[in-house]
């Protein structure tokens, strides 16, 4: 099978899925001139592509800024905000088996040797700021924006 990107409903249910974000879904929330946008339609409105062939689909800087920095993946990325963070972070777990959950609930796999240790050595030195939540945090930040979770391979 050809690697080909997900569609837009794909990638947001991905994220959610992956992030434990859950969104209710109210008539008043619909996409229109009087109604704000949902998490939901921000994404499918910014990914929708109906002209190129989903296997010759590419990401714009948009969409790509949007994956690395946008709102919805800020908020997955908020240690007080994120359920699976807040799962990884809170059970009682080794920076491995952290590491691990986190690949996971993101590429529904384990890591490799030579992908896991260096994500445990981040994790273990707490990254940049020196602390194991945030370092976390830039690990599944890492693993959301891999071409391998926005792909159907």
């Amino acid at each position: 099978m050809a690697v080909k990107g997900l569609a837009p409903e794909q990638l947001f249910d991905s994220l959610a899925e992956a992030t434990g974000f859950f969104e209710a879904f109210t008539v008043h929330q619909l996409n229109d001139d009087n109604n704000r946008m949902t998490a939901r339609s921000e994404i499918l409105e910014l990914f929708a592509n109906d002209t190129d062939p989903t296997t010759m689909q590419q990401t714009s800087i948009l969409q790509a800024l949007t994956l690395m920095n946008g709102q919805f993946i800020a908020s997955a990325m908020n240690l007080q905000q994120s359920g699976t963070l807040a799962a990884v972070i809170n059970f009682p777990m080794t920076p491995e088996q952290r590491v691990e959950s986190l690949f996971f609930a993101t590429l529904s796999r384990p890591p490799t040797p030579e992908e896991q240790q260096p994500f445990i050595d981040y994790v273990k030195t707490g990254g940049v700021t020196k602390n194991q939540p945030q370092a976390l945090a830039d690990v599944f930040w890492a693993l959301l924006n891999c071409s391998e979770f926005s792909s159907n391979h």
